[in-house]
């Protein structure tokens, strides 16, 4: 039999309530703590009635796998390149295939925990490299995408997706669990974004395509670089759920007009970023450390 993750709603009242305009005080959670967390790849979850099963559970197990090239769901760039400019990023996202570097400079690798780490660096400390190969980026990094050529490699609409990763410290560092709506409307769900300068906070954010959004600044009773925690939102037609290590933050009107796909990018700052640039206190390398991630997908049974 598998074993049963419980979520309830708290009110149907409260969902109905909430409509598709920004709000300034985000709602209060509309589902309760997940009581149970499963480890398993057969383990599923209740929502409202309807039984949710695994779509997909990456473990990183070694470095390469888990890659587009190698078979796998993961891309080592955006959908648009290998640069976001436009949301101040000064890092330049490579991977081995560039063959950049001498010995090549692959951000990718597995730690002594088993875990995967993404890597960033100053384009300066890595041999051989200069930024005129890399785009003009003073930072080299990682990113992961489940997009794929033409958005097929692994994209949901409904759905609770988690990953459990361990994150930076240093000023201009910017790690993010995200996803964008596959067709380009770009409605965007953060399940977490996080400043390596402050180590009290983790933003959990959406924002709409028509314009608006709200972003929850959540302070965990923990230090997120000091250890692994669960990092999820469940996205439902009417509500989106924030949540970490299963209890919830805070719930705001559904984003995810279309099917979403899924990034995790470790970013670092430039100049004029939401973190401001590195400084001399930020350590490098930078990791950002991803023990799994997991989506989960609605089923017509009941529970």
């Amino acid at each position: 039999m598998r074993e049963v993750l419980i979520i309830s709603v708290a009110s149907m009242a409260l969902a109905l309530a909430l409509s598709t305009k920004e709000t300034s005080t985000p709602p209060k959670a509309a589902v309760e703590t997940l009581r149970t967390h499963a480890r398993t790849p057969n383990s599923a979850l209740c929502f409202a009635g309807l039984l949710y099963v695994p779509s997909l559970v990456q473990r990183f197990v070694d470095a390469q796998s888990w890659r587009q090239s190698n078979g796998g769901r993961w891309a080592t760039e955006y959908a648009w390149g290998r640069t976001n400019r436009g949301a101040g990023d000064a890092a330049y996202h490579l991977d081995e295939t560039q063959h950049l570097g001498k010995p090549v400079f692959d951000p990718f690798s597995i730690t002594g925990r088993h875990t995967l780490a993404i890597e960033g660096l100053p384009v300066k400390d890595v041999p051989n490299l200069r930024r005129s190969q890399v785009d003009g980026m003073r930072y080299v990094s990682g990113v992961m995408s489940t997009a794929g050529p033409n958005h097929t490699a692994f994209r949901q609409q409904w759905g609770y997706y988690e990953v459990e990763a361990r994150l930076p410290r240093g000023r201009g560092l910017w790690p993010a669990f995200w996803m964008l709506d596959s067709w380009g409307g770009r409605d965007e769900v953060d399940a977490f974004e996080f400043l390596g300068n402050d180590r009290t906070t983790v933003y959990q954010s959406v924002h709409y395509a028509k314009g608006g959004g709200s972003s929850y600044p959540y302070h965990p009773p923990f230090d997120p670089t000091r250890g692994f925690h669960r990092y999820g939102v469940l996205l439902t037609p009417l509500i989106d759920t924030f949540y970490v290590d299963g209890i919830p933050t805070h719930s705001v009107p559904n984003a995810a007009a279309d099917s979403m796909y899924f990034m995790l990018s470790l970013s670092i700052g430039g100049r004029h970023s939401w973190p401001g640039p590195p400084d001399r206190t930020t350590p490098w390398p930078a990791y950002l450390e991803v023990d799994n991630f997991k989506a989960y997908a609605p089923t017509t049974e009941s529970c």
